[in-house]
Parts: structure tokens; C-alpha cells; sequence
């Protein structure tokens, strides 16, 4: 199995640096990141969306809520969030 930081430089290789937002439109963010759909990760571009850092957080915030593996809590600081095993 491919590691994490390999598939993305893969990604990256195959298919150039993303230069629009495939939720929002976007082209004037300063920066893209390929987001995998799965959790898989792939070698397959099916698999992966051209996101501007923004979309990307609240895309993955809303599938690790989707999944269970996302826990917020409130308190007198403010709000935090934690990663349960993924």
C-alpha cells in the first residue's frame, strides 16, 4: 500500500497542480489541494476532486462528522474538535 504523502505527490505528478475550485468555481484562491472522495486513496482521478482550501476543510469536517470519527466540543475557550480512530 501506497503511503499518504506518495499518493498525493502521484496525484500531483499525474495530474498537475489543481488551478480551480470543483465545489465553488473559484480561481482566485492562492491555493488547491487534490481531496480524496473515498478514504481509499486510489490511483484512480475518480477518486479525488480539485478543491480550494476552504472547500477541502468543510468537505472533509463533513464526512468525518458523516462518519462518526469526528467529535466537537464546546466549551468556555471555545470550540475544539477531535479525531477519533480513523
Amino acid at each position: 500500500m501506497v503511503g499518504y504523502t506518495a499518493i498525493h505527490c502521484w496525484i500531483k505528478r499525474m495530474y498537475g497542480y489543481p488551478k480551480k475550485c470543483e465545489f465553488c468555481g473559484t480561481t482566485k484562491k492562492r491555493r488547491y489541494d487534490w481531496a480524496n472522495k473515498s478514504g481509499k486513496y486510489k490511483r484512480d482521478l475518480k477518486d479525488w476532486l480539485r478543491l480550494c482550501v476552504p472547500c477541502h476543510k468543510k468537505y472533509d469536517l463533513k464526512r468525518l462528522k458523516k462518519h462518526g470519527k469526528l467529535q466537537i466540543f464546546k466549551g468556555g475557550k471555545g470550540t475544539r474538535m477531535s479525531l477519533t480512530s480513523i
